[in-house]
């Protein structure tokens, strides 16, 4: 993949037409680490979650039936599809076709459109970054305006995220296609940001597009530049659990 040539939005539309041409994403229920951490951390219900990259519904499902109010949304439109037609319940309020970078810097018409429709049910009491979809975000920059955007949503509850995750100072291998396909792009977009080589943590899997392998060290930045700490730390890479956290204004402390 030659990703020498693909800014950050290019990166989010490559891998949401990856997702939405997958017809055997069937994902159902949620997995043990995920209950308890929502139980655990997400603001008891009745509250209003928004719910990000949220793939066919299958956080919305649980959510729904233990009475949160719900605004949903994903990128893929055969995701959208799929979820309209199995969603039936008062529980959401929308379910929308949009992705993560038409929040953090819309710059269309149909993305500030879908900006405002997010916007139109604010503020939220929690948002929940569906299932590793936070490590899609291609870019720093764009990882930064996103989570400033989500807290503008959600003033003072907590943000949940799960991301794939590397060891600190660890670079994520690569094949040879890979890094042949880089050489090109950087070759054929010689006027990209002058880029000589992949960050440690980008990489591109045929079935999952862009992803993000995070650092503990790189979350915590995240966090600080974003004015936010985090109250729950990820487990980590090799814990044997989905690497997930939890994050809280940093002015907010417990009373």
């Amino acid at each position: 993949m030659a990703l020498a040539g693909l800014d950050p939005m290019s990166c989010s539309r490559l891998t949401g037409e990856i997702y939405s041409s997958r017809g055997d994403y069937s994902a159902e229920g949620l997995f043990d680490w995920e209950r308890s951490w929502l139980e655990s951390d997400l603001c008891p219900p009745p509250a209003r979650v928004l719910i990000g990259g949220a793939g066919t519904g299958r956080e919305l499902v649980h959510l729904a039936r233990a009475g949160y109010e719900l605004v949903a949304f994903d990128p893929a439109p055969a995701f959208v599809r799929k979820a309209a037609q199995r969603l039936q319940t008062p529980a959401c309020l929308t379910f929308l076709e949009g992705g993560y970078e038409a929040l953090a810097q819309p710059d269309t018409r149909g993305q500030l459109r879908f900006a405002q429709s997010i916007r139109a049910h604010a503020p939220y009491d929690g948002v929940l970054l569906g299932w590793g979809s936070l490590t899609h975000v291609a870019g720093e920059e764009q990882r930064r305006r996103l989570l400033i955007a989500l807290r503008a949503l959600c003033p003072r509850g907590p943000i949940l995220a799960s991301v794939w995750m590397r060891g600190d100072d660890t670079e994520i291998h690569r094949s040879r296609a890979f890094r042949l396909g880089w050489e090109i792009g950087r070759r054929l977009h010689p006027g990209a940001p002058a880029r000589t080589r992949p960050h440690p943590g980008d990489h591109v899997i045929s079935r999952a597009g862009f992803g993000h392998y995070f650092t503990r060290a790189e979350i915590h930045a995240l966090a600080e530049a974003t004015g936010h700490r985090l109250t729950r730390e990820p487990p980590g890479p090799y814990s044997g659990v989905f690497p997930h956290f939890t994050l809280m204004p940093a002015e907010a402390r417990p009373e």
